[in-house]
């Protein structure tokens, strides 16, 4: 009998600009999964726990869980001998704990986020913030940006009527690019740019066309290399689409995820597939 499927995973790639050569790198980041060091927050604590590496079809990963807890939590207890009831402190309480396998040499990472505890944007804020602290926040900057499901930003863009403004941040590419935003990439790397914003504004409506530039560089955000974000009207009422809100995401049995690495590492080379064709402009 098939098991019930009720957890989502969501993709994103993990950007770490530092002064490091590739492989240093990899090994800045694993090295701060191992740490042992917590970032408070608020009345949280927030830690990385059973790292571990692993290799899947000839690539290497790692697993762990982000974990969320409480250094002193009063729980209220039985006492049986007088029959009342009584109070103990528990310390180190867990609240919540996300799972996540990361691909050490792009960045790519599938991770569970947990609704009320450790949503989508906490899981990669605080992530971020304990690489950096690994490095005491010097010359470490970490940031996890989703990654779209190509077509959909693009089938968005197309029910919009007229697009008035479109706003693209990106930063340079992580370890490799791609023909369609290669020129671009490139460019950054070569100025040292850590971010580049384009904005682009019309009250006539921009017309966004495949050849264009700024296309490949919606290709490179939706890549996890950024963020676009258009604005206009659809129906007749004002809206807007982003990357972000539009993030790959895939259902697995509600089991440690490495009993689902088969289905996620599909996930994972529909990804690779992306950077290792040659795309025709």
């Amino acid at each position: 009998m098939p098991k019930h499927i009720n957890k989502t995973i969501y993709f994103g790639r993990l950007n770490v600009i530092c002064p490091f050569t590739k492989e240093e790198k990899i090994e800045y980041i694993f090295n701060s999964l191992n740490k042992q060091m917590s970032e408070e927050e608020k009345d949280f604590m927030y830690g990385f726990f059973e790292i571990k590496r692993f290799n899947h079809m000839d690539k290497a990963f790692v697993t762990g869980l982000l974990v969320k807890y409480k250094i002193e939590t009063d729980e209220e207890i039985v006492d049986e001998s007088n029959r009342v009831l009584d109070k103990t402190m528990i310390p180190n309480k867990i609240i919540a704990k996300s799972e996540f396998i990361l691909h050490l040499h792009s960045g790519i990472i599938a991770y569970h986020p947990i609704t009320n505890h450790i949503p989508n944007n906490k899981f990669r804020t605080e992530f971020c913030k304990l690489l950096e602290k690994a490095n005491n926040r010097i010359f470490v900057n970490a940031e996890i940006q989703p990654i779209d499901e190509e077509a959909k930003i693009f089938e968005a863009i197309k029910k919009f009527e007229i697009i008035y403004s479109l706003k693209i941040a990106l930063h340079p590419s992580n370890p490799s690019n791609r023909n369609r935003w290669k020129k671009t990439d490139d460019k950054l790397r070569k100025m040292e740019v850590e971010n580049y914003c384009e904005i682009y504004r019309s009250r006539h409506g921009i017309k966004i066309d495949e050849n264009d530039e700024a296309y490949g560089n919606i290709i490179m955000a939706a890549d996890g290399y950024g963020e676009a974000r258009i604005k206009g009207t659809r129906e007749g009422k004002e809206t807007s689409a982003s990357t972000t809100q539009l993030q790959m995401t895939l259902k697995v049995e509600n089991e440690p995820l490495l009993s689902s690495m088969e289905l996620l590492y599909k996930s994972f080379h529909k990804i690779f597939e992306r950077f290792e064709k040659n795309d025709k402009n």
